[in-house]
C-alpha cells in the first residue's frame, strides 16, 4: 500500500510493488610483490537489475599528483576498453565481452610503481576500492664485489607493518624495522652482505605478525646476485 499525504490528511492511495536492492560496497587493502609472477585480481561482480550502465575501473597512483585515470570501461554486450598508457599489455580483463556482471581484471606481472588505489564504477555508483601496496627489493654491488646492498622498499605505509631481512635458514631475524603511518620516515630496509657470504636473503613485510610479501634472493658467493635470472626487480 502507498499513501500520499499533504499536511497530515491522506489525499491518494493505491496498491503497489516496490523492490529493495541493497548494495554491498567492498573495500580491500592487498599487498603485492614487485616480482615477475606477482599478480593483482581486480574483482568487480555486480548481479543487481540496472548492468546496461557504463562500467569502469579508474586508478590513483601513489606515487603521482595527478588525478585518477580510467584504465578500463565498458557496457553490457561490448568489448571491453583498456588504456595501456602505464600498464601496456600487463592489464587484461577477464573476458573480452563485457556480460554485464563480471568486470573483473588482472594485472600481470605487478611492478612496484603498480600502488596506488584502484575503483570500480558502476555507472556513478563506487563499488570496489582496492588499495593497492607493493613492495620491491633492489641491489648495489659494492666496488670488486666486497659487499653487496639489498634495500627492501614499501611503496606506502598506511598501517603499522614491519619489515624484516632473514637469514639462509629462514629462520633467524638479521634486522628489522617497524614503520608507522602516523610517522615519516624512510620506508625501506637495508642489509649489507658480505661477498663471501653467498645464499638466500629474504625479505618480509609483516602486518600484525602476519607474512603479507615474502621476496627470496639469491647471492653467489662472489657476491653476484639472481632472482629469476635477474640483480634488480
Amino acid at each position: 500500500m502507498c499513501e500520499v499525504q499533504d499536511n497530515g490528511s491522506t489525499v491518494l492511495t493505491g496498491n503497489m510493488d516496490f523492490e529493495v536492492y541493497t548494495y554491498e560496497y567492498v573495500t580491500q587493502r592487498l599487498y603485492r610483490s614487485s616480482t615477475n609472477r606477482s599478480e593483482l585480481h581486480l574483482i568487480c561482480k555486480y548481479n543487481y537489475p540496472g548492468n546496461e550502465v557504463k562500467f569502469s575501473w579508474r586508478w590513483k597512483s601513489v606515487h603521482s599528483q595527478y588525478p585518477e585515470t580510467q584504465i578500463a570501461s565498458g557496457r553490457k554486450g561490448q568489448s571491453i576498453n583498456i588504456n595501456r598508457t602505464h600498464f601496456g599489455e600487463r592489464l587484461k580483463p577477464a573476458t573480452t565481452l563485457f556480460n554485464g556482471k563480471d568486470f573483473t581484471m588482472h594485472i600481470v606481472p605487478v611492478m612496484f610503481e603498480d600502488a596506488g588505489t584502484y575503483t570500480c564504477f558502476v555507472g556513478t555508483i563506487l563499488y570496489v576500492t582496492v588499495e593497492l601496496i607493493t613492495v620491491k627489493v633492489t641491489v648495489d654491488t659494492g666496488t670488486g664485489g666486497a659487499s653487496t646492498n639489498l634495500t627492501c622498499s614499501v611503496s606506502e605505509v598506511t598501517e603499522t607493518v614491519r619489515l624484516v631481512w632473514m637469514g639462509n635458514d629462514n629462520k633467524t631475524f638479521i634486522t628489522e624495522k617497524t614503520l608507522k603511518a602516523e610517522i615519516q620516515e624512510e620506508k625501506s630496509l637495508s642489509l649489507s652482505v658480505q661477498g663471501a657470504d653467498g645464499g638466500t636473503w629474504t625479505c618480509v613485510l609483516f602486518h600484525q605478525n602476519s607474512p603479507r610479501v615474502v621476496i627470496p634472493y639469491y647471492l653467489e658467493p662472489s657476491g653476484e646476485c639472481f632472482w629469476r635470472g635477474k640483480c634488480s626487480m
